[in-house]
């Protein structure tokens, strides 16, 4: 017997993508906001759901050199570890 999720076929969360380029996506995004608004209301402040919006395209695009998306990307995933202090 093993905790290892790798053999026991226990595999993570699946992600939840909104794609700009399908025709519905606007609405699709403010149903998405709304129901995290929803859910917020049952949480205390602490645990609310976080919900960030990041273009990609945008980011790529971004006249500024440094301006990475791996770098920002980095930037988004050091918070939010920071904020839920996971690994620490």
């Amino acid at each position: 017997w093993s905790q290892d999720p790798a053999t026991r076929g226990v595999v993570g969360k699946p992600l939840i993508l909104v794609d700009i380029h399908e025709p519905h996506a606007q609405t699709a995004a403010a149903h998405f906001r709304l129901a995290v608004k929803y859910l917020n209301q049952f949480l205390p402040p602490s645990e609310h759901i976080a919900y960030m919006s990041f273009d990609v395209a945008r980011c790529n695009k971004a006249s500024n050199v440094s301006s990475n998306v791996l770098t920002k990307m980095e930037e988004i995933a050091f918070k939010a570890v920071q904020a839920h202090g996971w690994f620490q």
